[in-house]
């Protein structure tokens, strides 16, 4: 029997527990600051472990905005930056080759010593069957909710087709549904007359019960 394919976004309060975690090892030490920085930056971009885990300190500008991946899951591919994740790169001292690189940023971090940090970032933080590309579905979800097409998130994630990026779109039914219906009671509250309508009008009320 198939594996069934499991999908898993962070709700605001786990992205909130992240946060605040991320910062205090940040703050003491803890935690060696290329994991901290790959996990804001996936959680900020979209980006994959892999792209986070080899990507060139050469490759990053951060007077345009974005970061050049040269290998990417579906070939070179240009991640734009927003101004949350700028700040982030910004304040890291740029050493080494990688960004989130190892030994003094030298070497590449491997998925291995990232999934032990992920294990305690679980446990510190209460968060049940998460993993690292949970955060990859979250950004391509919450863009979804706000509004972007299957085509803007394909761009954004880095996607060769629109299939996987639809799937991400067509779950945002029911937000915008309810959208749908908040904008109409405004509207229809202010478009139903507040007195009888002369008898050549149709009422927008609905007819009394009886």
């Amino acid at each position: 029997m198939p594996e069934k394919r499991r999908e898993r976004f962070f709700r605001p309060e786990e992205l909130k527990a992240i946060g605040r975690w991320l910062a205090k090892v940040e703050l003491y030490g803890s935690e060696h600051r290329a994991f901290v920085l790959a996990t804001r930056l996936m959680l900020l971009t979209g980006m994959r472990l892999g792209e986070v885990a080899t990507a060139y300190w050469s490759d990053v500008d951060l007077s345009a905005n974005l970061i050049r991946l040269r290998d990417a899951k579906s070939g070179a591919r240009t991640v734009p930056l927003n101004s949350q994740s700028v700040a982030f790169l910004a304040n890291v001292h740029q050493r080494g080759t990688y960004v989130c690189g190892l030994n003094a940023g030298n070497d590449v971090m491997t998925r291995f010593h990232y999934h032990a940090f992920w294990g305690r970032l679980t446990k510190a933080t209460g968060l049940v069957n998460a993993r690292p590309h949970d955060c990859r579905h979250t950004v391509a979800t919450l863009g979804a909710m706000a509004g972007g097409t299957a085509f803007t998130l394909r761009d954004l994630l880095g996607h060769k087709t629109v299939a996987v990026t639809a799937s991400y779109v067509a779950r945002t039914v029911d937000p915008v549904r309810a959208l749908s219906e908040d904008v109409g009671d405004r509207i229809g509250a202010a478009l139903a007359p507040q007195s009888e309508p002369p008898a050549h009008l149709v009422s927008l009320r609905p007819a009394a019960k009886r």
